[in-house]
This record gives C-alpha cells, structure tokens and sequence, in this order.
C-alpha cells in the first residue's frame, strides 16, 4: 500500500474520531438541557433580633399614714463671741398713752349714757302723757253723750249701740290702768264716735 494511501487513512480516522468525540460532547449537552431544571434552596428570611426587657422594677408606693419629719434647722452660725442686736427704739414723737386719759374718756362715756336715757325718758313721759289726756277727754265726752240717752226709749239698734259704748269705756278704762295706751285710744275712739252717732239720732227723733 503506498504511503500517501496510508497517510490519508490516518487523517481519515482522525477526522472520523473528531467527529464521534463532538457528537457525543453535543449528545451529552443536549441530554444535560433536557433534564428537570434544579429548585433553587429557598431563602429564608433574617429573624429579627429581639431585645430582652429586664423584669420591672416594682414601683414603691409610701404609706398615706407615713409623717413627714421636720427639716433639720441648719446650725446657728453666730459665734459666742457675736451679740444681739438691740431691739429697735421708738421714736420720740410716740409717747405711750397716759392710765389717766383712758379712765377720763371712759368716765364721759358713762356719764353721756344716762343724760340721753333722761332725754329719752323725758320725751317719752311727755309723749304719755299728752296721750292719756287726750284718751281722758275722749272717755269724758262719750259718757257724757251717753248721760244724755233715756236707754228705755231707745230701740233694739239703739240699745245694742249703747251697750257697745259702754263696753269700749270700761275697756279703755282698763288700758289705761295697765299703761296700755295703743288699746285706751282705740277704744275711747269707739266709744265717743258711737255715743256722739246715738245722741244725733236721739235728737233727730225728737
């Protein structure tokens, strides 16, 4: 066999090797494509860091019934050897009030006391007195109003009047006796204005 012939049969087979190698590498490739795709790991997420809270502290409550202590005084710091100070001096334009001119003022006092209970007293006797008079006269006038009536010749009305007059004399009579002047005038007024009332309608009937 010539040597080119071999030559060429050796460059042959290496072709043909070449080609089965690239062949099955493409083979082997494809099958590897073909296989199940792999699942990614999962990712799993961080734990967050927790923070540890120590215990609680317990909160400390005083008692309601608990006395307060008093503050210490702080330590005087006068020394032995510094003195008071002097009490401070009045002026001289104060003078301290004289016993005797309090006395002197509370004596004028009780003496004003009873000149005005006398003025007092004396007003009211004369105010008294006009009134007991002035009721004296009313009851004086009534009974002599009455005096003058004949009580058999009078009518029921008449007689029932005349009763009544003579009620509110003896009434004002002992008002007045009791000093009890209010009622004396009221019922010494009564008394006149019915006994005038009877002797006028006396006198019209005649």
């Amino acid at each position: 066999m010539p040597r080119n012939a071999v030559r060429a049969c050796g460059v042959l087979s290496l072709v043909i090797g070449a080609g089965v190698l690239l062949g099955a590498g493409c083979a082997a490739r494809s099958r590897a494509e073909t296989r199940a795709p792999v699942a990614e790991p999962l990712q799993v997420p961080s734990v967050p860091s927790r923070e540890i809270a120590g215990p609680a502290e317990p909160e400390v409550t005083l008692p309601a019934d608990r006395v307060e202590m008093p503050e210490a005084k702080a330590p005087s710091t006068r020394g032995r050897g510094s003195r008071s100070a002097p009490p401070p001096r009045e002026p001289d334009g104060a003078a301290a009030p004289k016993p005797g001119a309090a006395s002197d003022s509370g004596a004028a006092a009780d003496k004003k006391k009873p000149e005005a209970e006398s003025i007092l007293r004396t007003a009211e006797t004369v105010d008294d007195k006009e009134t007991e008079k002035r009721i004296r006269e009313a009851l004086r006038r009534a009974s002599t109003d009455l005096g003058r009536l004949n009580f058999a010749t009078l009518n029921d009305n008449a007689k029932k009047d005349y009763r009544s007059a003579q009620g509110f004399l003896q009434q004002a009579e002992s008002a007045l006796e009791k000093r009890n002047l209010s009622m004396a005038s009221d019922q010494a007024d009564k008394a006149e204005k019915l006994a005038r009332g009877l002797t006028q309608r006396s006198s019209g009937s005649m």
